[in-house]
């Protein structure tokens, strides 16, 4: 017998209101995990681009001649470093020819900066939906990327205009 001032649950009832509560707990815990997975993928996203972009520079400026160093310092830490060191790299002469893995290298980074705009500009803010935009528009842009820069694609444009 209940006790005074309470009622009782008939068994259906309180069931379902258990298993309502247990659903929501559930889907709080899959969001959860899918949020911390995007978060992963977003960090994973972004040091793969760093670690290619310091290695590209490293690679760049050995080639030119120059100490790699303090060019990866800056094209890593300050704001528009890539941008200072891509407009000085200009006024040196290349010493060594580029290699394939350097040519596969910038041409990802330039696929990868394509889906890093498109997905920071163009996605909506969930973070999901970023992560997803930019790894589907870098693996789109790869073979448009390969096109242009590593098979001089540009030169082509060019002459054709």
């Amino acid at each position: 017998m209940p006790a005074v001032g309470t009622t009782a649950l008939p068994s259906r009832r309180l069931h379902s209101v258990v298993t309502l509560s247990f659903a929501l707990q559930i889907s709080q815990v899959t969001l959860a995990a899918v949020g911390l997975l995007a978060a992963v993928g977003l960090l994973g996203f972004y040091v793969g681009f760093v670690a290619l972009l310091g290695y590209w520079v490293h690679r760049d400026a050995t080639a030119h001649g120059v100490g790699s160093t303090p060019w990866i310092l800056l094209s890593l830490l300050v704001p528009f470093g890539v941008v200072f060191y891509i407009y000085q790299r200009r006024q040196w002469s290349r010493q060594q020819p580029r290699t394939d893995g350097v040519r596969l290298v910038e041409t990802i980074l330039l696929a990868a900066t394509g889906g890093f705009a498109v997905g920071v500009f163009v996605a909506p803010p969930d973070p999901i939906t970023q992560l997803l935009s930019m790894l589907l528009v870098t693996a789109a842009l790869v073979p448009v990327a390969y096109l242009l820069y590593y098979r001089d694609g540009v030169a082509t444009l060019r002459e054709a205009l």
